[in-house]
């Protein structure tokens, strides 16, 4: 089972390893309850890979009712949920974790700090049953040896030394000045959004129906500029008349300039 929309390289990696992916769809509050339980009796799931905060790509966070009606299923049904938390430390306030509730008894916790801390640092780690675990390093053994010992050590004395909260802190403060930016400037050129603002890097945005997005990418493309369409996100084929904004990138004047001309002539 995966979150749909989602991301996309999870999806094209479980194909890769000839995975039959069943689309569950994401809402603003976490996965669809009804969808989710109706997918466990109809196939019989061995994992749900789900991000509990800051799901890419609408940004949303699951609740705490989710979660634990997510967890109830995963140990009526005997799944086990794999939890992608690559984006959870830049939520503001308190968080919901799934491996928190659980205590790994059903969730294999993923994290990374690729994101956060550098994306030249391809560090990451995963927490899980002990006996799990084991298997997971001798498949990284036998496939990618090890990581590099210099970049994890590197991690480690940023960790260590505390300057990885004060990072986060200040890389919060900053997303919310170019996210508040990005959307002001995405909603000027026609662009809606169906939830409130909300927090991470990306923002989830509707393109009116009568704009074909597929034209509107490629027309993109000739000004230099690279549109994420929903459908790529979407392992049912759907979300079309979606796109994702990385915040970094969304207030610029040229794009704005490039989606106001585009939607008002549709």
């Amino acid at each position: 089972l995966v979150e749909d929309p989602g991301y996309f390289v999870l999806f094209e990696q479980l194909r890769a390893h000839h995975v039959r992916l069943i689309p569950v769809p994401r809402h603003a509050d976490g996965p669809d309850l009804e969808a989710l339980e109706a997918a466990c009796r109809a196939h019989r799931p061995r994992a749900f890979f789900m991000q509990t905060l800051l799901h890419n790509p609408t940004g949303s966070s699951a609740d705490a009712a989710h979660c634990h009606r997510i967890l109830s299923l995963a140990e009526q049904y005997g799944f086990a949920v794999v939890e992608d938390d690559v984006y959870g430390d830049l939520h503001e306030g308190p968080a919901v974790r799934l491996a928190q509730i659980d205590g790994l008894r059903h969730v294999i916790y993923v994290g990374s700090y690729t994101k956060l801390i550098g994306p030249a640092l391809r560090v990451g780690y995963v927490a899980a049953e002990g006996a799990l675990v084991m298997q997971l390093i001798q498949r990284k053994v036998l496939t990618v040896l090890s990581g590099s010992t210099l970049l994890e050590c590197f991690v480690s004395e940023v960790l260590d030394g505390g300057r990885y909260k004060k990072h986060v802190e200040q890389l919060r403060l900053r997303l919310a000045r170019m996210r508040r930016d990005a959307r002001a400037g995405l909603e000027s050129a026609g662009i809606e959004f169906d939830s409130a603002p909300g927090e991470g890097i990306f923002l989830w945005g509707r393109v009116p129906d009568a704009v074909p997005v597929d034209g509107l990418a490629r027309r993109a493309r000739d000004h230099s500029i690279l549109l994420a369409r929903g459908a790529l996100f979407s392992a049912a084929e759907s979300c079309n008349q979606w796109l994702r904004f990385n915040v970094a990138h969304s207030a610029s004047p040229p794009l704005v300039e490039f989606l106001r001309e585009s939607l008002r002539a549709a």
